[in-house]
């Protein structure tokens, strides 16, 4: 792991963790100076963090992250221990069982890699649904009740529905198409299309770049809406969605100044609260309440707020 340690800072792998946010689809120089239109359809992939399903990898990325290591799980399966101050790490074994219930889960590897504070332990081990949302004018998040809960009233506030539990089974068939056309002229049309997701929720479409940060010769991941802001997607009540976007550079090339695009990421928002550019804050203190009424302060590293459901890979090769 060392190796990455001159390349990889804290918002790199933050882009890396939350954003690598799932069919090779690298266009060779000879198609990059054909005049014509050019077109590719990639479909997504489920994940459960960035470059990782269950626990394994899903793609090599270019040196020198290409690593066996630089994949991370960042979504749990519920511990059931009264004790338990963290969920467990989604794998195989657990995957295979379309049942478990899944729940926050703070990678601390990840943490000690990126530079990211553990978050307060009432915040890990959630089960999704539980996850706490802006409930108060200043920002102070709590977990809401279920809307069949409400007595009709305008206080407390609720989730939507339908709210049913998030397991392995529904999480894994999140999937979708994306269709990518980069036109002569140098502008592209994207068209995607997603199912599975969670019914109402709320997602993000952030590209991964790998690029240099001004005034630095480091390669490292960045995060950013896709298509501009807002990059919003909001799921049906069955799980499914489109988006089409108009983007002034064809995405499946190096831009101008060498960077590229390595992923397409569709991430769940699960405290449903969009941060603008970047799929999501870290290291920066908020407020919630937990279930007794206590007020306390966190930050949320990735896998507390925000997490990666679908990838698409642009730039980079299977295994």
């Amino acid at each position: 792991m060392n190796i990455f340690k001159p390349v990889l800072t804290s918002l790199s792998v933050t882009a890396l963790i939350i954003m690598m946010l799932t069919s090779y689809a690298y266009a060779s120089d000879e198609d990059r100076d054909d005049q014509k239109s050019r077109s590719w359809k990639i479909s997504g992939t489920a994940v459960t963090g960035p470059n990782d399903r269950c626990g394994e990898r899903q793609w090599i990325l270019p040196p020198p992250f290409d690593s066996p290591d630089m994949h991370f799980t960042i979504i749990g399966a519920y511990n059931s221990d009264p004790k338990a101050t963290n969920s467990i790490p989604l794998n195989s074994e657990l995957c295979a069982k379309p049942d478990t219930l899944l729940a926050t889960y703070s990678n601390p590897i990840l943490n000690e890699l990126g530079g990211f504070l553990e978050p307060d332990s009432r915040l890990t081990n959630l089960p999704l649904r539980q996850v706490p949302q802006k409930a108060f004018p200043d920002g102070t998040k709590a977990t809401l009740p279920k809307q069949s809960e409400s007595m009709g009233n305008p206080f407390p506030p609720t989730l939507n529905e339908p709210n049913f539990p998030i397991t392995t089974g529904m999480w894994l068939e999140g999937g979708g198409e994306l269709k990518i056309k980069c036109n002569k002229n140098g502008t592209a049309k994207i068209n995607g299309k997603f199912w599975g997701l969670v019914p109402n929720g709320i997602y993000g479409m952030y590209a991964t770049w790998l690029t240099a940060l001004p005034g630095s010769d480091s390669l490292t991941f960045i995060p950013i809406a896709f298509g501009g802001v807002p990059s919003l997607i909001a799921p049906d009540e069955d799980g499914n969605a489109r988006i089409s976007r108009s983007l002034s550079y064809c995405p499946m090339d190096d831009a101008p100044d060498g960077s590229l695009i390595m992923f397409v990421n569709v991430g769940l928002h699960l405290d449903a609260a969009p941060t603008g550019v970047f799929p999501q804050i870290v290291n920066t203190p908020e407020t919630f309440i937990d279930a007794k009424g206590n007020i306390f302060e966190s930050v949320t590293p990735p896998g507390i707020v925000t997490i990666p459901h679908v990838q698409f890979p642009i730039n980079v090769s299977f295994l």
